[in-house]
């Protein structure tokens, strides 16, 4: 899958990256598919923009530098975070935090439609809300619950007999 940031967008600053992380691209990757399997819910993943006019850039360009901040703070955030894991970096982790949280923000952010990725692929138009209430059908011309607290209620009412007829015989 495509990332939506290069290895060179990373912001470690002057911090050499140690052998295990190479040039970051791996965590470049794993931020996008996490990205990915938040807005694949609402949009076609992995975004792709399909852009030819002048003005269809301009449009699509605020969403696609959306997705390559979020997708290098991530990626950052969790470098910075996973090298000051061994040591006690406290600077280097709370500034790789801040870069996470951001991103989670802006990620949370898309997936509560708060922020729309404009002209990214939608994955399906939603389908109208299902009713779930409780559906009765009543095929009785009358109730039968009320039939019995009306008689409950009322034993004497006209036309009501105790036990009804032929319930009860002698051999009961």
């Amino acid at each position: 899958m495509a990332a939506y940031a290069a290895p060179t967008d990373l912001l470690t600053g002057d911090i050499p990256l140690a052998g295990k992380y190479g040039n970051g691209s791996a965590f470049i990757q794993l931020a996008a598919d996490e990205i990915d399997s938040q807005i694949g819910h609402i949009y076609v993943t992995p975004v792709v923009f399909t852009e030819t006019t002048a003005e269809e850039i301009a449009r699509v360009r605020p969403a696609k530098l959306l997705l390559k901040k979020i997708n290098t703070l991530l990626a950052s955030g969790r470098i910075l975070m996973d090298m000051a894991a061994g040591e006690e970096g406290d600077n280097l982790h709370a500034y790789g935090k801040s870069m996470h949280d951001e991103a989670i923000l802006l990620l949370n952010a898309i997936m509560k439609r708060e922020i729309v990725l404009t002209d990214a692929p939608l994955l399906v138009e939603e389908a109208a809300a299902q009713n779930n209430a409780v559906s009765i059908k009543q095929e009785d011309s009358y109730s039968l619950v009320q039939s019995f607290y009306d008689r409950v209620q009322n034993p004497l009412a006209p036309g009501f007999r105790y036990p009804p007829t032929g319930a009860y015989t002698s051999e009961n």
